[in-house]
């Protein structure tokens, strides 16, 4: 049974609205796809795509969020076009669904994550967008579900493109210490994102209460460097701590006292849903 992975941004959400690069993150446990009909969402892609409301229901044993919605597009475009390997087309395909009403229009980027697989390399051209690998030989992460869960395609409705125009100079400055694999300005430069996305009022309050707490309960644990950040829309659904791996137990002992859901860890990245072997689209 072919498996969707779960997606997260690690960089770059919001830019990725704007052109801008992005770094993110397919992981288990994933997606599959069952045997129940479902009624979705009309103005999902899913529904969009096969004029249709009624699919088949896709599961996962992960929490809310986590690329669900883009999921039972990819699923729902493959049972139509079984041998589909062309990201591009899939891509285009994606997009278009959303030309009547483009202020709805998501970026793609969860798409070429959950296509791509690994750390994938979100470009400017998402056709040309790569996967990789994670480059960090010392250092490891967790995503950890919140428990809240925001509808995306409400929160772009709402949302002031103008205000995130400058984003995707943010994201690339991230973008290039990670695919560099510079640990120092890497964590210097996730911070001056994670301080861009709170600024401009992209992170849920629950979450801001949250991430402060657990910094609280890490800093008196860890004397080496972590960070603790907020994920996707708003911020809401995803956090991912990165750290030195040899504290991974501290920090999952910590997640656990806070009753907190560990989703995936950096052994944990995976495939995409195409299986081919040049996934770039030049």
């Amino acid at each position: 049974m072919k498996v969707i992975p779960c997606k997260t941004f690690l960089v770059g959400e919001y830019a990725v609205l704007s052109g801008g690069e992005a770094i993110g993150l397919a992981t288990g446990p994933g997606f599959t796809i069952t045997t129940e009909k479902f009624n979705y969402h009309a103005e999902s892609a899913a529904a969009l795509f096969l004029q249709s409301q009624e699919f088949y229901k896709v599961h996962s044993s992960a929490p809310g969020g986590f690329g669900k919605s883009t999921a039972e597009f990819i699923f729902a475009y493959l049972s139509r076009y079984k041998s589909a390997t062309d990201f591009k087309t899939i891509l285009q395909s994606y997009l278009s669904l959303f030309d009547k009403n483009p202020a709805q229009r998501p970026s793609g980027a969860d798409l070429v994550i959950q296509c791509l697989g690994g750390v994938t390399h979100i470009k400017t051209e998402k056709a040309k967008s790569v996967a990789g690998v994670w480059p960090f030989e010392n250092l490891g992460f967790v995503l950890v579900s919140t428990g809240l869960k925001i509808a995306t395609h409400e929160h772009l409705k709402n949302l002031n493109r103008d205000e995130i125009r400058d984003l995707p100079i943010l994201s690339g400055q991230v973008v290039s210490a990670f695919l560099k694999a510079d640990q120092n300005a890497f964590f210097d430069e996730l911070t001056v994102w994670k301080r861009a996305l709170e600024s401009k009022g992209l992170t849920h309050p629950d979450v801001l209460s949250l991430m402060a707490n657990l910094n609280a309960e890490i800093g008196q644990k860890l004397s080496s460097t972590y960070i603790i950040k907020q994920c996707g829309a708003f911020g809401a659904d995803v956090i991912i701590i990165i750290f030195e791996k040899n504290q991974k137990e501290v920090i999952k002992n910590i997640v656990k006292k806070f009753e907190l859901v560990i989703v995936a860890a950096e052994d944990e990245i995976t495939d995409g849903a195409l299986s081919f072997d040049d996934k770039r689209t030049n």
